[in-house]
């Protein structure tokens, strides 16, 4: 070995003596070592580059290497600093782009941390441009780059009286103002449409406040959220009249044509009181509804007038004393409540005072002024009064009906206080018998097929006359009462 783990050459044999025999061992071993060093590559410190072709030779002097490639696999190749290329098919080519030739620079620290960029290569226009960086001997994911000015001239709005194309969206969400524009006072800011007119204007901050903004075309909010605003929203601001939408169906709408107001698309659902100076009028089959109360009239408290329809002739009204409901028939689908918070109520029936339906608090209804004719039946639970004056003092006459089921002996019914007649029924055995009470004293008149079913007699400590089972079974009884007189 003619150099030493440094590179440094070294005699192999010491020196010969001058006018000695020269071994052939010390001659042949000297020229072999010659030429063993003078076929080996010749380090660095003896003004070689310790490499056996260029690209060693370019590495071992950190030098850069141009045209490394045909790049076959973009994962595994040892890139070190220089130029390189790869033609179509490669692996883990940028974008798996693989049909395409690409050509780069490798930027190395070593061969564990290189930085690579590769510029798409197609026809004579540059075209896209991508970087990957290398770490700690991992690759990241390759990453386009921006492109010329013509790219960027093309995605950006970077040069005075330039146009941009497309949606310009800020994301605000970490500052408080993401897009702010900022003028001297006295001057506005717009936004023109196409024809060059105002679409959004103007605002300036002239003087304590800013002056309206003003918007002369529709206004959208496409992102989900309210639109927010410490002052006024003026719809149709140059016009007589306006529209606010909701939803895009175009159906739902409040508008105000320059005399009324309509809102188009559903009912109004109000949860407070609604104070109207003028009309509120329903069109179109629908209604008002209100969870809360709706007034009529607040400007005059002791009157009021609800209209229906548009003819003028359908009301409801309180002129300060009474309701008058103009135009129709009242028809009523569930409870009628006369004097809800008292135990009587009355109902007249027109204007004379002496035609009424009356309810005393206990248990008698009173119908006055004229006969009451019914075309059906009359089923009670209780009893069915007639009542009218027969001279002095006037006296009634009503129609109890009651049914009993009860044993052979056992009581049927007392029927307390009154004279008249008693008429009773065994629903078992048909038997039908007809008493005259009156006095304390009671007599049996007739019994159909001349059978007894029943004993009576008076019972002064009840008051009335009490009638007992005697047909020798338990039987179920019909028991009607036609009382003349209330008293025993």
């Amino acid at each position: 070995m003619p150099r030493n783990g440094s590179g440094v050459y070294s005699h192999p044999f010491p020196d010969v003596v001058e006018g000695t025999t020269i071994e052939s061992a010390v001659f042949n071993g000297n020229t072999s070592d010659v030429e063993q060093d003078l076929n080996t590559p010749r380090p660095i410190v003896a003004g070689g580059t310790g490499a056996n072709n260029a690209h060693d030779a370019m590495v071992a002097l950190s030098g850069e290497i141009a045209n490394q490639g045909d790049v076959r696999n973009y994962a595994t190749f040892p890139f070190v600093g220089g130029s390189f290329y790869s033609s179509p098919g490669a692996t883990d080519a940028p974008l798996g782009s693989t049909d395409r030739y690409f050509i780069g620079i490798a930027y190395a620290i070593g061969v564990a941390d290189v930085v690579i960029e590769a510029r798409e290569f197609l026809g004579i226009t540059p075209t896209r441009t991508f970087v990957r960086q290398k770490s700690a001997g991992t690759w990241g994911p390759w990453t386009q780059q921006a492109g010329s000015t013509a790219d960027l001239d093309a995605a950006y709005v970077n040069v005075a009286g330039d146009t941009m194309t497309g949606w310009l969206r800020v994301n605000g969400s970490t500052v408080p103002w993401p897009f702010a524009t900022r003028v001297a006072a006295d001057k506005n800011i717009g936004i023109f449409d196409w024809s060059g007119a105002v679409a959004l204007g103007a605002m300036n901050d002239a003087g304590a406040a800013w002056v309206p903004m003003a918007i002369n075309a529709s206004l959208t909010t496409f992102e989900a959220g309210p639109l927010k605003c410490v002052g006024e929203i003026t719809a149709g601001f140059t016009g007589a009249g306006g529209s606010y939408y909701f939803g895009n169906s175009g159906t739902k709408y409040l508008t105000y044509d320059g005399a009324n107001f309509t809102l188009a698309g559903g009912p109004l659902f109000v949860t407070s009181s609604i104070n109207a100076s003028s009309n509120i009028t329903a069109t179109g089959g629908g209604a008002v509804v209100a969870s809360g109360e709706v007034y009529t009239g607040q400007a005059n408290a002791a009157s009021g007038l609800y209209r229906f329809g548009n003819n003028g002739t359908k009301y409801l009204q309180c002129n300060g004393t009474d309701f008058i409901l103009a135009g129709g028939l009242l028809n009523i689908y569930d409870n009628l409540w006369i004097n809800r918070g008292a135990t009587t109520g009355i109902i007249q029936f027109g204007n004379t005072g002496t035609k009424y339906l009356n309810f005393d608090g206990s248990t008698i209804w009173t119908l006055n002024g004229g006969n009451l004719l019914v075309n059906g039946d009359v089923n009670s639970t209780g009893s069915i009064i007639s009542r009218w004056t027969l001279g002095s003092p006037s006296y009634n006459l009503d129609a109890t009906v009651n049914t009993s089921t009860v044993a052979h002996t056992a009581l049927i019914a007392i029927v307390p206080s009154f004279s008249g007649m008693v008429l009773l029924t065994n629903w078992t055995s048909g038997i039908t018998e007809l008493f005259v009470c009156g006095a304390g004293a009671v007599v049996r008149v007739s019994g159909s097929s001349g059978s007894t079913t029943v004993s009576v007699a008076y019972a002064p400590p009840q008051n009335g006359y009490a009638f007992y089972n005697q047909s020798g079974a338990t039987a179920t009884y019909g028991l009607m009462t036609f009382r003349t007189r209330s008293a025993a």
